[in-house]
């Protein structure tokens, strides 16, 4: 909550300019239009799924967008807690072989390679609709 706090309000005071010197106009661009076109649910999405895309962008978009911080701070709070609520369910009900998995993932190849497929599958499918 802190690191995403000090995001938010540093890229509220640095502003859009040294933001596209910081990430490339390019990608910040792209960033700015989805963080503006989806707003809330783009900010749950980036914290509380760990997308390839680096959340911290979302954050500086959401400072440069002057996004409420009190809302800025109740969303994060809530996907963050979810998120994890949701690993230590799973480690909880799966216990021993939660943590032979994460020791010995080579064993679990043809799971973790066909759950990193689905999500791509799903992030593309997200990331085309929004270019259409």
């Amino acid at each position: 909550m802190i690191g995403a706090y000090l995001t938010l309000r540093l890229a509220r005071k640095a502003g859009s300019a040294y933001l596209h010197s910081k990430f490339g106009r390019r990608k910040l661009d792209a960033i700015l239009n989805f963080f503006h076109k989806w707003g809330t649910r783009a900010l749950a999405v980036s914290t509380a799924v760990p997308i390839p895309m680096p959340t911290s962008m979302v954050f500086a978009a959401a400072g440069a967008s002057d996004y409420g911080v009190g809302r800025f701070l109740t969303v994060v709070l809530i996907c963050r807690s979810v998120r994890y609520t949701f690993i230590a369910i799973v480690a909880d009900h799966y216990r021993r072989h939660f943590v032979r998995a994460l020791r010995h993932p080579s064993q679990y190849w043809g799971w973790l390679l066909l759950f990193a497929a689905v999500i791509f599958g799903l992030i593309m499918v997200e990331f085309c609709s929004i270019e259409d």
